[in-house]
C-alpha cells in the first residue's frame, strides 16, 4: 500500500511538472492595440522558464499543460529546424558573427493538442522570446510578444505577452495582410521565376535588427 501511494505521489509530481501557467497582467494598452482587436488577453510569462520544461522533457515527443487565465490546452509537439544548421548572425552594427552549428538559440516546434490531429499548433522560442500560434480547427489562438507602446515600465519587456483569437481581429481599411498585396504577389512571383531559371542555395544569413 505505502509502495502504491510514493508511486502515485512521483507520478502527480511528474504531470505538475508538465505544466505552465501564463498569469494575468495589467497593461496600459495602447490605442492602436484596442482599436485592432475585439478582445484580448494580457499576460507575463518568463520564456526561460518554457526551454527549461521542455528541455527536461525526454524523448522527441514534448507533452505539457499550457494554461492562461481563460483558456488551456494539452500540447504534443516535435522540435523541428527552421534555421540552416550552419548561419551566420549578421548584427546591426554590420559585424556577422561566428557561425554556430546546431545552435539552440531560436527553436521552431509544431505539433497538435493532445487527442485531436486535425489542431496545429507552431511554438517559437529562444531565451527570452515566445510566440505561440495554437488552431482547433474552430478558431486559431496567437499569444506573442506585447507591443512596445503597451509595455510597462517596471516588468521586463520580454515578460509581456497578449494573447487574441484570429476572430478577433479588427479588419481595417488602412491595413491588410502583406502576404495579399499585389507587391507582395508580384515580388514572389518574380523570385519564383528567378529561382527556376537559376536555382540557389538555401540562405544561411540572418539579419538581427
Amino acid at each position: 500500500m505505502k509502495k502504491t501511494l510514493w508511486m502515485f505521489v512521483l507520478l502527480g509530481a511528474s504531470v505538475q511538472a508538465q505544466h505552465l501557467a501564463l498569469r494575468s497582467l495589467q497593461a496600459p494598452v495602447s490605442v492602436a492595440t484596442r482599436q485592432n482587436l475585439e478582445t484580448f488577453e494580457l499576460l507575463q510569462f518568463d520564456a526561460n522558464r518554457m526551454l527549461e520544461l521542455i528541455d527536461g522533457i525526454s524523448g522527441n515527443v514534448k507533452s505539457f499543460r499550457l494554461a492562461t487565465p481563460q483558456h488551456r490546452w494539452d500540447l504534443q509537439l516535435f522540435e523541428y529546424s527552421l534555421l540552416s544548421q550552419n548561419f551566420l548572425t549578421r548584427l546591426a552594427s554590420g559585424k556577422v558573427a561566428d557561425a554556430r552549428t546546431g545552435t539552440k538559440a531560436f527553436r521552431t516546434f509544431r505539433g497538435y493538442i493532445n487527442g485531436d490531429n486535425q489542431s496545429r499548433v507552431t511554438l517559437s522560442l529562444s531565451e527570452n522570446f515566445f510566440k505561440l500560434m495554437v488552431d482547433d480547427g474552430k478558431e486559431r489562438y496567437f499569444i506573442e510578444p506585447l507591443d512596445a507602446e503597451s509595455l510597462r515600465s517596471d516588468v521586463p519587456g520580454n515578460q509581456q505577452f497578449i494573447a487574441y483569437r484570429m476572430s478577433e481581429i479588427r479588419p481595417s481599411g488602412n491595413l491588410h495582410c502583406g502576404v495579399d498585396s499585389d507587391v507582395h504577389q508580384s515580388v514572389s512571383k518574380e523570385i519564383t521565376a528567378a529561382t527556376a531559371v537559376k536555382p540557389c542555395n538555401p540562405c544561411a544569413i540572418v539579419r538581427i535588427a
